[in-house]
């Protein structure tokens, strides 16, 4: 393949995600503190790696929570879910950034790509995109810090180009999830990759607050272990995204995609088990009851 030149690359880095959109909720009524942000700069790596224009450069690069009064301590989930243009391309960087993050004592928690749509919400989302991509990608980041200093790294802005410009917005959402159930047991396993990784999963995205999330979990772990149709793999919120730091500064160049989702959950199903099945049960009948703009998948490596 042709590998991008990394100014170019950061130039239509900034340019593309400069009006990026969440659909995470809202910040809390009660809170008045801006949102929690950690920052690693990146003035260590040459000037022509990080100017996009003469005059201004990347300082660094950070994660921002995308309410106030939520912290940004431990792990967060990185959920990529894009449509692939460039195959070679996308292997390519995949297994150079799988190094990165081996080095960091990242894991991954699922990927693969949608084999099956079962339902999601009509039309297109709200910035016109795709409710549904063609592949999940969902690495655990053992922090904000870790995030953000691979981001701010030579290495990186080396072959980063590819992931920031060979997308455009119609085939890229991303957003940095805090994990609600499912990490802690992927973190304490010594492996990069794992069966259940590499498993078959239900792909559930949807709207709901983070208490009502919490609330639903346990229930539904309980209900899919009892009922022998399968079980709850991971409970994610989203949390955070990337941004950039400009010298000059200018404001408003944070680096995200649009996604319009709250939340997701990935349940693996028993063998042979329809999924239509697991969707039947009380505890997921009474979450699907308070939740919107729900989107169910079929996702296997």
């Amino acid at each position: 393949m042709e590998h991008s030149n990394p100014a170019r690359g950061l130039t239509a880095l900034y340019l593309t995600f400069l009006l990026a959109s969440c659909g995470g909720s809202s910040q809390p009524a009660d809170c008045v503190e801006p949102p929690t942000e950690v920052f690693v700069s990146a003035e260590e790596v040459p000037l022509e790696m990080r100017e996009l224009s003469p005059g201004i450069a990347i300082e660094g690069f950070g994660i921002r929570a995308l309410r106030g009064c939520e912290d940004l301590d431990g792990p967060l989930a990185a959920f990529n879910w894009w449509t692939v243009r460039d195959a070679e391309g996308s292997d390519e960087y995949g297994a150079q950034v799988s190094q990165f993050l081996i080095a960091m004592g990242a894991r991954i928690l699922a990927f693969g790509d949608v084999q099956e749509v079962i339902e999601a919400p009509p039309g297109r989302a709200p910035d016109d995109t795709p409710w549904i991509q063609a592949t999940l990608q969902l690495p655990l980041y053992p922090s904000a810090r870790d995030m953000a200093g691979m981001l701010a790294s030579r290495e990186y802005l080396e072959i980063g180009a590819f992931k920031l410009t060979e997308q455009d917005n119609d085939d890229y959402d991303f957003v940095l999830m805090r994990c609600f159930f499912g990490c802690e047991s992927v973190q304490s396993n010594p492996a990069f990759v794992t069966p259940d990784t590499t498993s078959l999963k239900i792909a559930h995205l949807f709207n709901a607050s983070q208490e009502e999330l919490a609330a639903a979990v346990p229930a539904l772990e309980a209900e899919l272990a009892a009922s022998g149709l399968g079980r709850l793999y991971f409970a994610g919120y989203a949390w955070a995204q990337p941004f950039a730091r400009l010298d000059p500064e200018i404001p408003g160049s944070d680096i995200g995609r649009g996604f319009w989702n709250d939340g997701l959950l990935l349940v693996i199903p028993a063998a042979d088990v329809p999924i239509t099945d697991i969707l039947e049960l009380d505890a997921y009948r009474a979450f699907r009851a308070i939740t919107s703009r729900d989107a169910f998948t079929v996702v296997a490596p």
